[in-house]
């Protein structure tokens, strides 16, 4: 195929050209096409320029302009940065922070010191402290003995040191003699003897039996059980005395009542002397 085909202008024939704007000369605007041998198909352009096909892999280093970023994106994997032997200021929003774990350059430090700064701190919920054995006497843990309110004051005793104590005596009532006498028929049971005032106890010093016929009689504090018997045997006609005043016999309870039952047979009356206490 034959190249450098020559050219005589005929009518109507127009070869475009730019005209210099010093000599005058005119320049031909020519059409690109690829270089090969017959090879007809021109080079695409568009509004900014001609585009440009890479033949083979080349590596083209690139930057962002002045004032300009290119955003980051791991692509769904794993992102590793590396601070080249500096620092990398991380942001992280207030809803999602950023977990951190404290060191001291050498090593992590897992046990945090906690410091009042010549303060005073507040601990919710109770505290449990131990002490070790002092140095001294005088390096002990003071303790305050206290009901909520007051604190138990110290006595120097001698050279002793001693605990302030008060003693408290038990008000009762005052042992003025109670009397209380009841005739009891045959076949009565938990007959009432003394029913002590409201929150007291009876304290029995004598009881008088005088059996009018002869029978069991059984004396009781509150139930009739082994524990709370007072008296109980067969009594013949005559006169008993029961003595409790080296021992006075107290109720088991307040407000416990001193009762008596009998047998088919015997009658009695009977006196129980004593007194009230709290």
């Amino acid at each position: 195929m034959a190249d450098n085909l020559g050219y005589t202008e005929g009518s109507g024939k127009l070869i475009k050209t730019d005209e210099g704007g010093v000599s005058g000369a005119h320049m031909s605007v020519v059409k690109l096409a690829y270089s090969g041998d017959g090879v007809e198909t021109p080079v695409l352009a568009d509004a900014d320029g001609l585009k440009v096909q890479i033949g083979k892999t080349i590596t083209i280093p690139t930057s962002p302009l002045a004032g300009q970023v290119w955003p980051v994106s791991d692509n769904g994997g794993n992102l590793s940065v590396d601070d080249a032997g500096g620092t990398l200021t991380v942001d992280a929003p207030a809803a999602t922070p950023v977990a951190v774990r404290l060191s001291t350059g050498a090593a992590f430090i897992d046990t945090i010191p906690i410091s009042d700064a010549a303060g005073s701190l507040t601990v919710d919920g109770g505290v449990t402290a131990a002490q070790g054995a002092p140095i001294a006497v005088a390096s002990a843990w003071p303790i305050k003995v206290s009901d909520g309110s007051s604190t138990v004051g110290i006595s120097t005793v001698g050279a002793v040191k001693a605990l302030k104590v008060d003693v408290v005596q038990q008000a009762s009532a005052p042992q003025t003699r109670v009397t209380k006498s009841v005739t009891l028929a045959a076949s009565e049971t938990g007959t009432t003897l003394w029913d002590p005032t409201t929150g007291y106890k009876f304290v029995i010093t004598d009881v008088i039996i005088v059996m009018a016929e002869s029978g069991r009689l059984t004396l009781f504090d509150g139930t009739n059980s082994a524990a709370n018997l007072v008296f109980d045997g067969v009594l013949y006609g005559a006169m008993y005395h029961l003595n409790f005043q080296a021992r006075p016999w107290k109720s088991a309870a307040i407000d416990n009542i001193l009762k008596a039952t009998t047998d088919a047979d015997a009658e009695a009356t009977i006196t129980v002397h004593g007194y009230e206490e709290l």
